[in-house]
């Protein structure tokens, strides 16, 4: 008998086999005496089963059963301690935090519209203008553009440098 026949003979016991096969099986049971011993020990098995099916009745109602329970339940698990009121603290808490993240809020968003990005700058300048930025404090440019080399040569003069000498005439 191969592992599969128990499990067949399961299914011809229980009624679940197509009628073809269960004719098959039950001539292969009439020749193998290893199955035949099996089927009926399943029999045996189901009847058995069966009988001691007893049905259960219960004295109470499931309620009272589920509240013992239930009542079980709340009086091993450990007590939740009582809440206090919050103190003044606490409640002031929930108040200053909001408004300190709103406070933050308005100060990044005005100091953003005050101070313009160099990308709003960029916008106002013309696109072919480089932009510089230098620590003197009066200073000159003089922009020189070679277009056929794609070349820009950028001079700062420092003004108060450059003032003429008394006597020189501005010839140096």
């Amino acid at each position: 008998m191969n592992p599969a026949d128990p499990l067949k003979l399961s299914a011809l016991l229980d009624g679940e086999l197509p009628p073809a096969e269960a004719r098959d099986l039950s001539a292969a049971v009439q020749r193998d005496p290893a199955a035949a011993a099996l089927l009926a020990e399943l029999q045996t098995t189901r009847q058995v089963l069966r009988s001691a099916d007893l049905p259960a009745t219960l004295p109470a109602s499931r309620e009272f059963y589920w509240s013992k329970i239930e009542r079980d339940i709340r009086r091993l698990s450990p007590p939740t301690p009582a809440r206090s009121e919050p103190g003044l603290w606490a409640k002031l808490r929930l108040l200053i935090l909001p408004t300190a993240a709103l406070a933050a809020l308005v100060v990044v968003i005005v100091t953003g519209h005050l101070n313009p990005t160099p990308a709003a700058s960029k916008k106002v300048a013309d696109p072919d203008t480089p932009t510089v930025e230098t620590a003197l404090a009066s200073t000159d440019a003089t922009t020189y553009r070679d277009t056929s080399e794609g070349t820009t040569l950028v001079w700062f003069t420092n003004k108060k440098a450059a003032a003429p000498v008394a006597g020189t005439n501005g010839v140096n």
